[in-house]
Parts: structure tokens; C-alpha cells; sequence
């Protein structure tokens, strides 16, 4: 070629550094895992706490005890909620509660589900009840609703900003 050649690397145009933070990123994603964790436990705790409606948007069935005695469903001792909490690693999050009764809240129970209680009576006879005594109805406080969803894109491209540097 005759004349002059100009040759540009990305260091030259500013691209290699930026392209440096996006591959690096691309092997850890543990920030945005951990931003997307917390946000799904905030959900899920301001389900239980305020607005008594799943994550597919559906109002849950008010509990025999809130029916009889007022208060909230989930909410009589706050063990469930204080309870939720998220791990995040490089390309998860996973976001739960180990109350033992935590999955039959979010996923419900029929009776007998869990087989039968025997014990004795006052007067010494053998007794058998079912377990759960009666229906518990599904009442996911877990999952992402079309807030979260939004909530989480913005967090995507607001991680992405930082590792490209761009603003």
C-alpha cells in the first residue's frame, strides 16, 4: 500500500482494558448474582410482610388463624420471613428458607400429606390424626414476578455499565 498505513490496536482505541473487565466478569458473576439475591429476598420478605400476593400475582388464601384472630398469614412469628436468605456464586443464586415448614407454605399440603400422628388419648386409648390436620393451601412467598423481572434487568445492564466502564 502505497502512502501511509495507520495501524490501531484496542489499547489505541480504548476498547482492550474495557473488553480486559468484560471477559474477566464473564467467568464471575458472583456481584450480580449476589445484587439479584438480595432483591428476590426483599420480595420475598415484603410478600409476607405487606402485600400477601405470590410471585405470579395471585392474592393468597387468608389463613384460619388470621380469619379467627386478625393478624397476617405467614406472618404470626416472623421466623419464616427472618428465615429467607440467598447464596450466590459465579453463575447462581439460589434464594430459600430451612424452616422446616417452609416448603409447605410455598408449596401447600393436602391432609394426610404427611402421614398420621398417633398418640394416646386422655382416657388412654390409642389416637391417630392426619398430618397436616387439615388443607394448607400454596401460598409461594419464593419466585420472580414481573417487578422482579424489571428490577433484575436493570440490575443486568447496571452490572454490565461497571464492567465495561462505560456510563
Amino acid at each position: 500500500m502505497a502512502g501511509i498505513t495507520l495501524q490501531l490496536s484496542g489499547d489505541e482505541l480504548g476498547f482492550d482494558s474495557a473488553l480486559e473487565r468484560v471477559m474477566a466478569a464473564m467467568d464471575d458473576h458472583t456481584p450480580l448474582m449476589s445484587a439479584i439475591g438480595g432483591q428476590l429476598t426483599k420480595s420475598a420478605m415484603t410478600r409476607i410482610d405487606h402485600t400477601n400476593i405470590g410471585p405470579d400475582g395471585v392474592q393468597w388464601t387468608m389463613s384460619r388463624r388470621v380469619q379467627n384472630k386478625g393478624g397476617k398469614t405467614l406472618l404470626k412469628s416472623h421466623v419464616l420471613r427472618d428465615s429467607i436468605h440467598f447464596e450466590a456464586g459465579k453463575d447462581f443464586v439460589e434464594v430459600g428458607s430451612d424452616v422446616i415448614y417452609s416448603a409447605v407454605h410455598q408449596l401447600g399440603a393436602a391432609v394426610g400429606a404427611f402421614g398420621r400422628w398417633e398418640h394416646f388419648g386422655p382416657d388412654g386409648e390409642k389416637q391417630s390424626k392426619p398430618l397436616p390436620f387439615g388443607d394448607i393451601p400454596a401460598r409461594p412467598y419464593l419466585g420472580v414476578s414481573r417487578d422482579d423481572q424489571s428490577k433484575i434487568a436493570s440490575l443486568v445492564q447496571i452490572y454490565l455499565t461497571q464492567i465495561t466502564g462505560n456510563s
